[in-house]
């Protein structure tokens, strides 16, 4: 397997980026990292766009939905001969990335009419839209006992985990942020 995309946030007064990217270049010969920073405290990741806000005297994260400039609208037709399950499985998608990504309600409610614009462009009933997305929110509810939800607090005052390649074993060390 591959690892291609990996996010560090550290909470330090001082840049340690480039420490921190020379001590991962050391870990393997045929594996190079490279480093992407914030740009005006923003920085997407994937398919969501991360935010580092003031509040108080520290700093909070917010979450939106990225989407590349070339994203287009085009989903498989409601009308076309293709099985239900197969027509809705982008909505799913986008429906379960709706409800997993820590949304404020401004970006939640505006992603998810972005979703309905979508689902209109490629005539679907947005009724049937609600409906997959009360599913999915019921699904999710069901599963939160088994999984655990994250949330800023996690970043800024939990413990975390980190885990260290060491040749041919990996070993995990547990960490208190400060």
């Amino acid at each position: 397997r591959y690892v291609d995309d990996i996010i560090i946030i550290y909470n330090n007064s001082l840049d340690i980026g480039d420490v921190i990217l020379n001590r991962f270049n050391t870990i393997h010969n045929n594996i190079k990292f490279t480093i992407e920073r914030e740009e005006n405290n923003l920085i997407n990741f994937l398919d969501i766009t991360i935010q580092k806000v003031k509040f108080h005297k520290n700093y909070k994260l917010n979450f939106n939905i990225y989407r590349k400039p070339t994203i287009s609208k085009l989903s498989i037709n409601y009308n076309s001969s293709h099985p239900v399950d197969h027509k809705l499985a982008n909505f799913r998608f986008l429906l379960n990335r709706l409800n997993n990504i820590p949304l404020s309600k401004n970006n939640y409610k505006n992603e998810f009419y972005n979703i309905i614009n979508i689902a209109q462009y490629n005539n679907f009933p947005i009724s049937d839209i609600y409906k997959l997305n009360n599913k999915v929110k019921a699904k999710n509810k069901k599963n939160k006992n088994h999984h655990k939800t994250f949330n800023n607090n996690d970043i800024l005052n939990k413990n975390y985990v980190a885990i260290e390649y060491c040749r041919n074993r990996y070993k995990s060390k547990r960490q208190q942020s400060q």
